[in-house]
């Protein structure tokens, strides 16, 4: 599509957007426009002439520019991203296209550039990624000046930009007024700008010359708009551009209509062109190209573009275009979303001019320009929601900035919360005053070691506004950001955590004491009454034995003897559950042969089989493999759980023994009864001291045996196991590693013995004086 447009207003629209420079089939620089100066920092004279490596930044290969040449030479348009360097050494990106132009034989005789400067596209990108603690950054990196005042016209911050141009430190401009700076009629129209723009609580645009107190004269272009500074009346934040050159250069060109249009596609944006008499709208091939469209597919008329405005943004830039159109915005610059082919929406950057008026000054026609700015958008939002989401989190987070003496610059409100200090304050605050233990030296180490590594867990103290010191947990990162180094994190106030550990370890603490005693006081009473109760034993077998008693006196004896034996009994395992739970018992480990162990139990617990006609099935082999154990530990727990096999099985019931290889590392010794089984509840507490299930007046026991069983098990390594079906019978599993041969024992020579006995006790000395007379 061919659209007419008048050289002036393309000129016009050109040097307000684009960067452009001309040069020979050589490189050599024959012409640049304002914009060029402007951005580059050199003069025309120091341009002319000049290759356009003087702009060479470094950080493109040689591949880059040797592509780019070769689609030069090709005759071809190259397009693509450029960085460039200025005068004064900065660096600064451009969007470009470059065309050769071709003599008759098709050999490039020229080089047109067109380039739009995305420096500031590039920065917004780099701060998203840097987060939102940087946008200071970004701020004093717009070549605008920027500044913000209250309600009563006194300036509150600027950028850097504004303090070059008025040669003066932020510091000293805040608190100051228009009057510091202008001429006093210029001041009076600010202000009287700034309130017209504060009642009608909407942004307003004006150009004025100004005469600064030096006598400088500028063209100054102002976009100011209201904004609320802490719920007082709102002030204003204005951005200041500098348009003079750039007025003298749009009177200075003058190209042919081609070349402008040329210009404007090169840019990359899309062109529009509105007839508002008719309604008829023509689009350039790349603003349709923008929406998804072929050429001339996209319907040519103002209603069309109407529909694919989204319907959230209509009203806004309807009421823009009529505040433009009326005067009170000098310029039609809005954000929208457009309609794609495809359904979905693209965000535009729309910049619009009125060229054309009838005789009474009404407009009838304006020209503008899209660039999609979809990306810059979607970083905005991500940011925002970023910032949103960390802001009213409840958990602390914090931003140290290291090169400036270790200062807060970014706490959310949960880290106000805790420091019971307002963000203002907090923003003031450096790590010594709130970490008593801070080390300079220590923590600068600690940064060069973890920079870019994960972050690291730690516990300190915080020192709170109002004097406390509370224990924190907390999680930091050390990182570079845009070549500044900064620490940030989180933490987690662990006071009530702290009460806890201690309160439970003071709870174990008295447990273990109490365990103790209890231990000491089981092994000593167990002592204690094994003494005189081994008297009685003793004296009752005695009489057992003397044939001048009677029957009825021997049965007396009989029943004298077998609760004696009980109780000794239970003394016994009493004080073996003592030692097990105070680890006095030693354990000694070897290579266990468990064909003979279990043969040997099995012999020891035939009388109460045969009693009860207990059928005991032995299934353990010569060839079954060894189990290392302590030897006489294991065989005391084997015995253990036969003998409750048989006294809880049933008259004429079934008892099985088997071993059985768990893991191929493991072994595991398995009895199997038919006798009553337990219930669920009755399992829960099998393993628990004295406890004892069924008729515990028929069947003797003390209810200990498995609770030392299970700690004896324990203790070498191992494991009970234990499974029981109520009515169907039990079955118990001892479960220990397998014997290596560093388990194995030489067979060592048995010697004769002599015994002596040493007792102080008058008693016990009676009776093995009674009974040593008697052997």
């Amino acid at each position: 599509m061919d659209i007419h447009i008048e050289s002036a207003l393309l000129a016009q629209l050109l040097d307000e957007h684009a960067i452009v420079s001309v040069t020979d089939a050589a490189g050599d620089i024959t012409y640049v426009n304002q914009k060029f100066l402007d951005i580059s920092g050199y003069s025309l004279p120091e341009l002319i002439g000049q290759n356009h490596r003087i702009l060479k930044s470094g950080i493109h290969t040689p591949v880059f520019y040797q592509e780019l040449w070769d689609t030069l030479l090709s005759g071809k348009t190259w397009q693509g991203e450029v960085c460039n360097r200025r005068k004064n050494g900065t660096l600064y990106w451009v969007r470009a296209s470059v065309k050769p132009v071709l003599d008759a034989i098709g050999l490039p005789v020229q080089y047109i550039s067109i380039r739009t400067d995305i420096t500031e596209i590039k920065h917004a990108e780099e701060s998203a990624r840097c987060s939102q603690l940087l946008i200071r950054s970004v701020f004093d990196a717009i070549p605008d000046l920027i500044f913000y005042k209250d309600c009563d016209g006194k300036y509150l911050g600027c950028n850097r930009a504004f303090e070059l141009y008025f040669n003066a430190p932020e510091a000293s401009i805040i608190g100051k007024t228009d009057f510091d700076f202008v001429d006093q009629q210029t001041a009076t129209s600010f202000r009287k700008q700034d309130e017209l723009m504060l009642v009608a609580g909407a942004p307003r645009s004006n150009e004025e010359w100004i005469t600064y107190p030096d006598g400088r004269k500028v063209l100054m272009e102002v976009v100011k708009m209201p904004y609320d500074y802490g719920g007082m009346q709102p002030g204003v934040i204005g951005v200041g551009h500098d348009i003079t050159r750039r007025k003298q250069q749009i009177q200075a060109i003058e190209e042919s209509e081609s070349r402008w249009a040329f210009a404007v596609e090169g840019a990359g944006d899309g062109v529009w062109d509105w007839d508002m008499r008719t309604g008829h709208m023509l689009f350039s091939r790349l603003y349709e190209a923008m929406l998804g469209y072929d050429e001339h597919e996209l319907p040519q008329t103002a209603d069309a573009w109407i529909k694919s405005v989204h319907p959230a943004d209509l009203s806004r830039v309807q009421d823009t275009l009529q505040k433009y159109l009326a005067g009170t915005f000098l310029n039609y610059v809005i954000e929208l979303r457009l309609q794609c082919k495809e359904g979905g929406y693209k965000w535009v950057l729309c910049r619009g001019t009125v060229v054309e008026r009838d005789a009474e000054g009404k407009p009838v026609r304006m020209i503008g320009i899209h660039s999609d700015i979809s990306e810059r958008k979607q970083g905005e939002q991500q940011l925002e929601l970023f910032r949103e989401m960390i802001e009213n989190t409840g958990q602390p987070v914090f931003l140290i900035d290291v090169e400036d003496g270790y200062r807060l610059v970014y706490v959310n409100q949960a880290a106000c919360k805790h420091w019971g200090a307002s963000k203002e304050e907090l923003l003031t605050w450096r790590i010594p005053d709130w970490d008593p233990t801070f080390d300079e030296e220590r923590t600068k180490a600690h940064f060069v070691e973890t920079v870019g590594k994960p972050g690291v867990i730690m516990e300190t103290k915080h020192l709170l506004k109002d004097g406390r010191i509370v224990p924190v947990e907390l999680f930091v990162n050390a990182r570079m950001i845009a070549g500044k180094s900064y620490i940030f994190g989180s933490f987690l106030n662990i006071s009530e955590r702290k009460k806890s550990e201690n309160s439970l370890l003071f709870a174990k603490e008295s447990a273990e004491r109490a365990n103790s005693a209890k231990s000491d006081f089981l092994s000593s009473m167990s002592h204690e009454l094994r003494t005189p109760m081994n008297a009685i034993l003793g004296f009752a077998q005695l009489m057992e034995g003397d044939a001048a008693i009677t029957e009825d006196q021997r049965e007396n004896l009989q029943q004298i003897s077998r609760a004696g034996w009980h109780l000794l009994d239970l003394i016994n395992e009493v004080l073996d559950l003592a030692r097990v739970e105070s680890g006095e018992i030693k354990l000694a480990f070897e290579s266990v042969d468990l064909a003979d162990m279990v043969s040997e139990c099995l012999s020891l617990v035939r009388p109460l089989s045969l009693h009860k006609r207990i059928n005991v099935v032995n299934s353990v082999g010569a060839d079954t493999p060894r189990m290392r154990a302590d030897y006489l530990r294991l065989k005391q727990v084997l015995i253990n759980l036969l003998s409750n096999a048989i006294k809880y099985n049933v008259e004429g019931g079934q008892v099985r023994i088997n071993v059985s290889i768990v893991d191929d590392d493991k072994l595991a010794i398995v009895v199997r009864d038919t006798g009553r089984g337990m219930t669920p509840e009755q399992m829960a507490k099998l393993f628990e001291p004295f406890s004892r299930f069924g008729d515990t007046e028929a069947v003797q026991g003390t209810g200990i045996g498995l609770s030392i069983s299970k700690k004896l098990i324990e203790r070498m390594g191992g494991e009970i196991l234990a499974e029981s079906v109520y009515g169907a019978g039990s079955m118990f599993s001892i479960v220990l590693p397998r014997a290596d041969m560093s388990d194995m024992k030489l067979p060592s020579k048995q010697d004769v013995l002599s015994l002596l006995y040493i007792e102080d006790d008058a008693a016990q000395q009676f009776l093995l004086g009674k009974w040593a007379s008697k052997q």
